[in-house]
Order: C-alpha cells, then sequence, then structure tokens
C-alpha cells in the first residue's frame, strides 16, 4: 500500500449535523468540508534512510482520551492489511474517536511508518476535524524498542467554508528510529 497525503478528503460535517445539535439553521454550503490535510500525520523513518527491517512491528498510541496498539508484519503494513485497535483499559468510554490509520510509504521497499489519527471535536455551532494535543507513541521490531516519543503536536488551521461551517485542523511530525539489534 502506497501512502497518498496529497489525496483530499471529503469531510460530511457540519451543518447537517450541528443544526440537529445545536437547534440552528444551517447554509446547505456547509453540507461538505473539503479538507486537504486533517488530524495528525506522523512520518518514522531510519536515520539513515534505509528501508525499514522486516520483522513484527508494534504500535502503540496513547492520545487525550484513547490509547489505540496495532501488532503486524512488515509485509502486512505494506499491503494495508494492519489496523490500530483501541485498548479498552487504558481509554475514555465517552470520547468520540475515529482510529488511527497505518501504512508505509516507499511502494518496493518501505521506508517510513505513517501513522494519521483525525478527530472530530465540537466548537461552539461546528466541528473542528483536528487530532490529539498530545500523546506517547511507541514502535517496536520483534520486541527491540526503535521510538518511545512524547509529542505535542503544533496544528494548523484552516476553515474552507467560513467559520460557521467548521474548520480543519493538521499537524505533521517526522520521528527517527533508532538502528534495529542485529
Amino acid at each position: 500500500m502506497s501512502w497518498s497525503s496529497s489525496r483530499p478528503r471529503r469531510i460530511l460535517a457540519g451543518c447537517a449535523t450541528v443544526g440537529a445539535l445545536a437547534g440552528s439553521a444551517c447554509d446547505l454550503a456547509c453540507l461538505e468540508i473539503d479538507c486537504e490535510r486533517q488530524g495528525l500525520t506522523i512520518s518514522a523513518s531510519r536515520y539513515d534512510g534505509d528501508p525499514l527491517a522486516a520483522g513484527e512491528y508494534e504500535l502503540r498510541l496513547v492520545g487525550d482520551s484513547a490509547a489505540w496498539t496495532a501488532s503486524c508484519t512488515l509485509e502486512a503494513l505494506a499491503a494495508g492489511d494492519c489496523a490500530f485497535t483501541l485498548d479498552p483499559s487504558a481509554s475514555d468510554e465517552e470520547s468520540v474517536e475515529l482510529a488511527p490509520v497505518i501504512g508505509v510509504a516507499g511502494d518496493d521497499m518501505p521506508r517510513d511508518i505513517r501513522i494519521s489519527w483525525m478527530q472530530a471535536v465540537r466548537e461552539d455551532d461546528a466541528w473542528a476535524h483536528t487530532g490529539p494535543s498530545a500523546l506517547q507513541l511507541e514502535i517496536r521490531l520483534d520486541s527491540s524498542v526503535l521510538a518511545e516519543e512524547s509529542l505535542v503536536p503544533r496544528y494548523s488551521r484552516t476553515e474552507p467554508l467560513g467559520a460557521a461551517c467548521g474548520a480543519c485542523e493538521h499537524a505533521q511530525v517526522e520521528i527517527l528510529l533508532l538502528d534495529p539489534p542485529k
């Protein structure tokens, strides 16, 4: 699976939902927000640019109110057959979050693990599509730690259809992986 971060994502947002929740009338133009980029994108690559090593990868993300884990081989990552699962023992059942999406970049020889995490957050009469304000990330290869990071992403914000129709927020974080043991 090749990762494409330039693909626009359409979010059915705002006015229909907000109108129902807030009891206000909405402009029909607000029904669809075009967010070129939204949420948090994390890119994890080797410091030397070499391809990722084969083996069993374990990933753990702990964000504002949820913890997610994934365990899969590099081949499964490359094929798009790896998914995060919610850890109910470390998550707030009241939160509404979308599962992070995982993949790799580089078609023949994967060089980056890519994680995308998006949340919908209520702001006054509209929705903001953003990511976690802070998180812990751990990446292991065959039980050896490749990365342990505490991240506080800085989001850029756009309101493609105006403030009344909701907002898109995006942050990009790049981390370097330690060498796997030989």
